[in-house]
């Protein structure tokens, strides 16, 4: 398979260069992508000075994380690659990992999504993300094997998730192009759990490959209009009786947010972009369902 490693990168030039070094040694990645998110500051620069072969795309706003890598493959010729690696700047894999994930999708030709499983940089025996699941009745997800052992899944099969942490997946090219990507209205956060869930739909598998490592460190969870719309819209798009529940959902949590004090305006505003979101979603929900 010939892979193409695509790293989003927002204002971390004390880590970025080692990243993409990284990278530039592992055999089994054939060209490297770096995607600013409009940083503003000269990490960019340094990759581009201390890597020459490296691409580099300098995007003038922030579009988020789903956003960075649907301009990124936008641009790639078609037929170029098998597999995107998608990457946030700061992780780190273990040796050996993105030939295993490529194996295992190139002989298993029904999987759109491979992913390894991510603990703590911090912590590196810890789980961060085995994996992870919806459920039921509220169209949520959850993490499998949030802060176990790491070393207590090593030995599992690969086994098929819902969803995987976006900070290191490697997905086949064909499932991306077939959903059209990620859906950049969640900006930041979920984006994920959509984006997996669309590509399951489509008919592929999404696999967590247990023998693959990756770490990471989560970042401080989503600002408040995130934190309200982003569970809405995940929610909404899970069908009607997950629908019902985001309904209830974006009433409370406008509630909880006018009782701190957000000014009248930002929540009125904030009210017609749920509005928004639960027509779009109703809408699509309709669309597929025929």
């Amino acid at each position: 398979m010939r892979i193409a490693a695509i790293v989003v990168y927002f204002r971390r030039p004390d880590i970025i260069v080692d990243s993409i070094g990284r990278l530039i040694a592992d055999p089994d990645v054939d060209e490297v992508f770096l995607v600013d998110n409009a940083s503003g500051d000269d990490g960019a620069d340094l990759v581009e000075r201390t890597f020459p072969m490296v691409s580099v795309l300098r995007l003038r706003t922030n579009l988020g994380f789903g956003g960075a890598v649907n301009r990124q493959v936008g641009l790639l010729p078609d037929p170029m690659f098998d597999g995107y690696l998608i990457l946030t700047h700061e992780v780190r894999l273990s040796r050996g990992v993105v030939g295993s994930l490529c194996r295992h999708m190139a002989n298993t030709a029904d999987v759109g999504v491979v992913a390894p499983l991510v603990g703590l940089a911090s912590q590196p025996e810890v789980l961060w993300s085995a994996g992870g699941f919806v459920r039921r009745g509220s169209g949520l997800p959850d993490h499998l094997g949030q802060n176990e052992n790491i070393r207590a899944w090593e030995w599992k099969v690969p086994y098929e998730v819902a969803w995987v942490d976006g900070c290191s997946m490697l997905v086949r090219a064909s499932a991306h192009i077939g959903v059209s990507g990620f859906d950049e209205r969640f900006f930041m956060y979920y984006e994920d759990v959509d984006y997996c869930t669309r590509i399951r739909r489509d008919g592929w598998k999404v696999v967590v490959l247990p023998t693959a490592l990756a770490w990471q460190e989560p970042g401080l969870g989503p600002k408040v209009r995130e934190s309200i719309l982003n569970p809405i819209r995940l929610a909404a798009s899970q069908g009607p009786r997950a629908r019902m529940y985001a309904r209830v959902m974006a009433l409370a949590r406008l509630g909880f947010n006018s009782v701190l004090g957000i000014r009248d305006e930002r929540r009125r505003g904030l009210a017609k972009e749920i509005r928004t979101a639960l027509k779009d979603y109703r809408l699509e929900g309709r669309t597929r369902s025929h």
